[in-house]
């Protein structure tokens, strides 16, 4: 509602989920109901200042995956890291990067 990058974050956000979700082998209720929240995450932006969302910097594949396994084990739950490293190699056709 707030711009249009927070909306198509979002629905990355969703698709992603959905496709960790059916990776670690959730049920197709639970794989569709990630992605709804997927949708919803950030719902909480709408009171946030459009100079804060709309910062210039953003975070990269690469910054991304680094992050993921230098905190594999104490910040993201290992299985739910090993999963979505493996997401980020195999979409080599870059489907879900934003454009």
């Amino acid at each position: 509602m707030k711009d249009e990058y927070t909306k198509g974050h979002s629905v990355r956000v969703a698709k992603y989920s959905k496709m960790l979700a059916e990776k670690m082998g959730l049920s197709a209720e639970e794989c569709e109901n990630v992605y709804y929240m997927g949708l919803l995450h950030d719902v909480g932006k709408i009171g946030v200042p459009n100079e804060i969302i709309n910062k210039p910097t953003k975070l990269s594949d690469e910054v991304v995956r680094e992050e993921l396994e230098k905190n594999m084990g104490t910040q993201f739950d290992p299985e739910v890291a090993k999963c979505m490293i493996a997401l980020i190699d195999d979409d080599t056709e870059y489907v879900l990067h934003e454009s």
